[in-house]
């Protein structure tokens, strides 16, 4: 639960305002139904969502909650999508690399043999990777050079997810000469790579990649591994249940997400503030999940299933209530609740800010963006705290 402490005084009433976010579960809403293709990447910059997803759909949003399709330009599924330099790139198969200023109008600038299956910004400049071991940098989105991953001896290098952090590109993957193992790659610039070693027991491709925190976090199918500086990695204990595609950071927290293609209701979304410690927050059914995103107030997160479709999912506001109050003499206290209209809300009280219990005051619906209530029984006492929670 999210929340923050102000403490305020009140003649002889303290009032701590506790802003909550809602619970840990996430609620979703569907706001595509009845959609064909598959959703595979989908990020948020500068007030609008823009999703991609398989035979070159391009979707955006700017709440989250109403979408546009794009007509399609070519049939190349996209595999990823960032933002960086007033620009989107989004990139997939047969070396697919397209550019949007805003989201809606699209460029085709290249194609090829390679699949891209990751692109990052970071620092000036985008990195996209793909199958064959594939590198290409950019500093405006429309001309490419081509990076150098080292190699040693006879095997096929392929990376599936890139992310930028704490000065440096962090590139994931896979190596297989007759076996497969983990492959990780780092670079200050996107064109001269450093091997990584990875964790000896991984024996499986890593399929995405994320930074935030201080933490790097890479994730296999069923395995999640985090570093603070992306050459020494360590192997977080946790049993998933579902197969992990990607992770991504946002609203200051990891998000892990995955599950299986063909398989509906199998999809599984993880959360994490720290990469160790990891909550389910898929609150119900959901279909595979290939990623997430969080913008306005929101998180969006796509996929689908090949029996179902795509999906694109909403969740409910994330965005907190606000407490304000003032002392009426010989009245009590009035607390001045600001939300989002529509949403419910618990005013709750407290003798103390630790060791007592909290209990409930009110529970109300947000009719208008701000409510007054007035808390009699505070005239009677020394000192009283409240807390906004939603739900």
């Amino acid at each position: 639960m999210k929340r923050s402490v102000t403490l305020l005084s009140l003649l002889t009433v303290a009032l701590s305002l506790c802003h909550s976010g809602s619970s840990q579960q996430l609620t979703w809403t569907n706001r595509t139904p009845g959609l064909i293709n598959p959703v595979n990447a989908v990020t948020f910059r500068g007030g609008r969502f823009v999703a991609v997803g398989s035979l070159g759909s391009i979707w955006y949003s700017d709440d989250g909650a109403n979408w546009s399709a794009l007509s399609q330009h070519h049939l190349n599924s996209y595999r990823a999508i960032a933002h960086g330099a007033g620009r989107w790139i989004g990139v997939g198969d047969g070396q697919t690399v397209d550019l949007s200023a805003d989201g809606s109008s699209w460029i085709h600038l290249a194609g090829a043999v390679e699949n891209l299956q990751g692109v990052a910004f970071g620092g000036d400049r985008f990195v996209a990777v793909g199958t064959s071991g594939i590198v290409l940098v950019s500093a405006n989105g429309t001309d490419w050079l081509r990076g150098y991953p080292p190699r040693s001896g006879n095997y096929l290098l392929s990376f599936y997810d890139v992310a930028y952090g704490n000065g440096q590109f962090v590139a994931v993957g896979s190596t297989s000469a007759g076996t497969v193992a983990a492959a990780v790659r780092c670079s200050p610039d996107g064109l001269g790579w450093t091997n990584a070693p990875v964790v000896p027991s991984l024996n499986a491709p890593l399929l995405g990649v994320a930074y935030g925190n201080g933490v790097f976090v890479a994730v296999s199918a069923n395995a999640i591994i985090t570093s603070t500086d992306g050459q020494n990695w360590t192997n977080q204990p946790i049993t998933i249940t579902s197969s992990l595609k990607r992770v991504r950071f946002a609203n200051g927290k990891f998000f892990a997400v995955g599950g299986d293609l063909y398989v509906p209701g199998s999809g599984t979304i993880l959360s994490s503030s720290n990469g160790v410690d990891w909550t389910d927050v898929s609150s119900g059914p959901l279909d595979f999940v290939s990623d997430i995103a969080f913008g306005n107030g929101t998180y969006v997160a796509v996929g689908g299933s090949a029996p179902s479709g795509g999906m694109i999912l909403q969740s409910g506001s994330q965005t907190p209530g606000e407490l304000s109050a003032h002392l009426l003499p010989g009245t009590g206290l009035e607390v001045t609740i600001a939300g989002e209209v529509g949403r419910t809300y618990r005013l709750q009280a407290a003798p103390a800010l630790s060791g007592e219990p909290w209990a409930d005051l009110f529970s109300f619906k947000l009719t208008s963006p701000t409510t007054g209530i007035v808390d009699a029984a505070s005239v009677h006492l020394p000192q009283r705290f409240y807390r906004l929670l939603s739900p």
